[in-house]
């Protein structure tokens, strides 16, 4: 690249430079600047970052290999034979990498000696299990309908969910449109990889090994359920009258705005060939349809997506319950399909598939009229009844209720006397509510335990009613009273809770992440057949053996989630932490998970820190019992541990490497990166309504002098919930870039943010725009007059999303403190966003229209500068989540006022850029505005 010096221009307000800050001054032209973005991507773009930094996404998970076949066929270790008493381990990852545009599976093998000593077998890297790279490449059904492309964005990024049965040790997963099967064996050399079902044009989703046959799975597409043993799948089929409704997967706002991915579950036992497979289905015809346009394609292409506005009805709850009885003794497996209904507000029918119907008795909907939202659903772990986990609209009433197989009898087996006739322990129960007077945060799912007795159950639950999140073992009746009122049956809604213990106390959150996308569970059973998926599961982990809980929370520093353990036979004040103090554990921003051994003797868990990328760490844990008023308990502790990388490139035969480095004047522009990004500095201040504290993070090149005054980014989200100050490698967008570029970058958390308590993030609700940017700019002012190198004549607000929001509302309310905006993909009117996120802050728009109206930007279009070039927007056309419309709506309003505005439109983009060119061209539209501008 040619770097060109030129003299800084400076309006008559700008603060005088220096000559060495004006030679350290350069200018690039916008070709430059792209190919910079391009070389920058090439060497530290986000995905290809998470894999060189070790932060492999989705899942790690322990399991023993057979002893005898890991001492015959694994390397030896040079001068450390593998002794008779030693136990040796497999650790998966999955992974993937950018230019690769596609994920693999990995593997390390664990030895573990007699000390709990743990060493690896051969150089402590990932290895290559899958050579095969598993990319999905999304296809349209060949249908009018391209819904299913929206509701399943998050495919975008080439990622893939693996299924494994451990028994076989055999992995599935989907490649285009083939769902492929690998068995991992010993040695390597003899794993096998088989093609099991290819529907081509359809991609294969989800894929889900029922618990009890490893020949049976089920598996998402075209908005339907297949379930197969590797022959023709059985399917769920639309009749032309039902194109509106979908089966196995959650609806649109469940996964954007609940996070839970999956739409059916396997029962964890069977009886016998018969399999029970619970199916989640919903009616989207009720809802409004937004229209998104593609006008790159010949002729104009348009994608409906149906979506649930603030304040419209959206009621779409049902359930299916799928039976297969199924004969694996011929070549030619027999079916015998049977679909049950359970149905909240619609009926459903299905052509081709014999069905027997029994909608939910009427009084159902009598005493659930408030539930909307299925948030999230199971089995128990004896599969002798589901539970679901329903949250009313506005998300200040959660129930988690208890429905036994006997509700799925069809109709011609049963009068409608059964229910009132039948035991009352075959009644829908309700296992436990909690109500507040403000939204109850959507914790991570309910981890069942094994009960002490037949009529009840036992499960871990996490509330923030102490004002902190902590986790509680609760014990409820399964059984349920019925009372007779005039021949009709009343069920108690009221759960009969028995024990209600609190395993964790103080001032300090459990983290329950659910911003996160992707989260990850490893099984606590010793059941040879139990099957481990990626996907929406807690994190937090049981050993039930030795009675032991280990989650992820905050405990010492509200900066570091660390991983602990306690008992919840004699949970102590304080639990014990697994973890060493300086790094963030657990970091889900992308499904970084922990994961242990079948024995809990293992525990594997990612890390970071703002100086280390990501690395992955495995513990081998020792106990030791202790005696507490007659009640005996063990606690566990590290005993050694061991760090897995990437290998250097180039690399050995089988080891996964790093890619080459991308050069400029034979030097890599990663390390010219590193040699002037100094890690950030942070600070804390009082808020300025006094009471709490504001967390900041400040970046600074380090090649610029203390005292240099320098233009300053404040990069802003502020959204609710969310946390962006902590101590992990920051993935915040061209960080490096900006740095490299001379900029500081000031990052803040106020009101609003999590992991700070309840009263805190509360602050927010009902004034969307009002609280945020006060904090922010407090916190601005407060680093400014601690640190010299922030120029408050040349400070830029910019964010995404709400913090895209945040950042117009800033310039509106402080125009003569921020020079220039950038807003990417904002909310302009919260009318106009999803019900569930809106909802669950502001309240519904008919109660609460003038809160609605202050947080709208529409109404603060006069406050904004008259000058030019100092708002920039950009906006995906194709936006699923904040849809273009918002942005639109904000420029006629602009135009109306005579306001100037700049606009960066990206036609085939969604919320988050996906493409590679579309990335590298936002970067250098950023960096060219703000060169000419600030």
């Amino acid at each position: 690249l040619k770097f060109v010096c030129l003299e800084h221009r400076t309006e008559e307000n700008a603060p005088k430079m220096d000559e060495e800050t004006s030679k350290q001054r350069k200018e690039y032209s916008f070709p430059e600047l792209l190919e910079l973005s391009h070389l920058y991507r090439m060497e530290v773009d986000l995905r290809d970052w998470y894999f060189r930094t070790h932060y492999l996404t989705f899942r790690s998970f322990i399991e023993r290999l057979d002893h005898q076949d890991a001492i015959d066929h694994l390397p030896k270790l040079e001068n450390s034979p593998h002794l008779p008493n030693d136990r040796i381990f497999r650790l998966y990852s999955f992974g993937f990498l950018e230019r690769e545009l596609g994920s693999r599976l990995l593997y390390t093998d664990i030895v573990v000696d007699r000390n709990c000593k743990l060493r690896s077998v051969g150089p402590p890297f990932w290895k290559t299990l899958c050579n095969t790279y598993v990319r999905i490449v999304r296809r349209h059904p060949p249908t009018d309908d391209s819904r299913d492309h929206i509701i399943q964005y998050p495919l975008d990024f080439n990622m893939c969910k693996f299924s494994r049965h451990v028994a076989s040790n055999s992995f599935y997963y989907s490649q285009e449109s083939r769902l492929m099967r690998l068995v991992d064996e010993v040695p390597l050399d003899k794993r096998r990889i088989q093609c099991l079902v290819n529907i081509d044009p359809l991609v294969p989703e989800n894929i889900t090994v029922c618990p009890g046959n490893e020949r049976l799975f089920a598996f998402v597409a075209d908005r339907n359920v297949h379930v197969s043993t590797g022959a023709v799948p059985v399917t769920l089929e639309h009749s032309p009258s039902r194109q509106s409704w979908s089966y196995g997967l959650p609806p649109y706002i469940i996964r954007e705005e609940f996070n839970r991915q999956e739409g059916f579950w396997w029962s964890p036992t069977s009886n016998g060939n018969e399999y029970f497979l619970l199916v989640e289905g919903y009616n989207d015809k009720m809802l409004p349809s937004i229209l998104l346009s593609d006008y790159t394609m010949s002729p104009d292409k348009f994608e409906c997506l149906p979506y649930a506005f603030a304040g419209e009805q959206a009621d779409y709850l049902n359930l299916l319950l799928l039976y297969c009885a199924i004969d694996l003794g011929g070549l030619n497996p027999k079916w015998c399909v049977k679909v049950y209904s359970v149905i909240f507000k619609y009926r459903t029918s299905f052509p081709d598939v014999e069905v027997w119907e029994r909608n939910f008795p009427e009084r159902l909907i009598k005493l659930v009229p408030w539930a909307e939202y299925l948030v999230n659903a199971g089995w128990l772990p004896d599969g002798s009844a589901i539970w679901l986990k329903v949250m009313d609209r506005l998300q200040r009433r959660v129930s988690v209720i208890c429905i036994p197989l006997e509700w799925f009898l069809p109709n011609d087996c049963a009068d409608n006397n059964d229910v009132r006739k039948a035991d009352a322990q075959k009644h829908l129960v309700f296992l436990y509510t909690e109500e507040s007077d403000t939204w109850i945060p959507n914790h991570f799912g309910i981890k069942f335990l094994t009960p002490v007795s037949p009529d009840t159950v036992r499960f871990i639950w996490c509330s923030w009613k102490t004002d902190y999140r902590h986790l509680y073992l609760v014990e409820s009746r399964r059984t349920a009273s019925v009372e007779e009122n005039f021949g009709t049956p009343t069920l108690d809604t009221t759960p009969t809770v028995l024990s209600e213990k609190q395993l964790t106390f103080g001032q300090w959150d459990v983290f329950s992440d659910m911003q996160a996308k992707f989260f990850c569970f490893f099984s606590t059973s010793t059941n040879s057949n139990v099957v481990m998926n990626v996907g929406i599961l807690p994190s937090v982990s049981v050993d039930e053996k030795r009675s032991l809980i280990y989650f992820l929370g905050f405990a010492d520093n509200p900066l570091e989630s660390h991983l602990y353990a306690t008992s919840y036979i004699c949970p102590t004040t304080k639990p014990i932490r697994i973890s060493t103090l300086g790094s963030f554990y657990g970091n889900t921003d992308e499904g970084n998970p922990f994961g242990f051994s079948n024995d809990y003797t293992l525990l594997a868990v990612f890390r970071s820190n703002f100086v280390t990328p990501g690395e992955c760490v495995i513990y081998a844990l020792k106990f030791e019992t202790f005696f507490s008023n007659d009640l005996k308990y063990v606690l566990p502790s590290a005993a050694s541990h061991l760090i897995i990388s990437v290998a250097p490139y180039p690399a050995m035969n089988g080891v996964c490497p790093l890619p080459p480095p991308v050069r400029i004047f034979h030097e890599s522009i990663w390390s010219r990166f590193t040699s002037e990004v100094s890690p950030p500095q942070l600070l804390e201040c009082e808020g300025p309504d006094g009471g709490y504290q504001l967390q900041c993070m400040l970046f600074t090149p380090s090649n610029v002098a203390v005292a240099t005054p320098r233009p300053t980014i404040l990069f802003v989200y502020g959204g609710p919930c969310a946390q962006m100050v902590r101590n992990c490698w920051p993935t915040f967008l061209c960080l490096p870039l900006f740095m490299k570029m001379g900029y500081v970058v000031l990052v803040v958390d106020g009101r609003g943010s999590a992991y700070r308590g309840k009263q805190l993030e509360i602050a927010i609700g009902g004034r969307m725009g009002c609280v945020e940017i006060e904090d922010q700019v407090h916190a601005l002012r407060y680093v400014a007059s601690q640190n010299k190198c922030i120029d408050m004549k040349r400070v830029v607000v910019m964010g995404w999303s709400y913090g895209g929001y945040l950042a117009i509302n800033a310039l509106a309310k402080h125009p003569n403190l921020f020079k220039i905006a950038i807003s990417g993909a904002p909310v302009v009117d919260w009318h106009l966003y999803d019900s569930a996120y809106t909802e669950r802050y502001m309240g519904m728009p008919e109660e609460h229209e003038d809160n609605y109206n202050k947080a709208s930007l529409l109404n603060s279009i006069s406050l904004l500068p008259d000058e030019p070039n100092r708002l920039l927007l950009m906006h995906g056309l194709k936006d699923q989540n904040v849809h273009f419309k918002h942005t639109a709506l904000l420029i006629e309003a602009m135009i109306s006022a005579g306001k100037p505005y700049q606009l960066k439109i990206f036609p085939n983009e969604r919320h988050g850029l996906r493409r590679a060119s579309a990335i590298e061209h936002m970067s250098a539209t950023i960096l060219h505005f703000l060169q000419e501008n600030l």
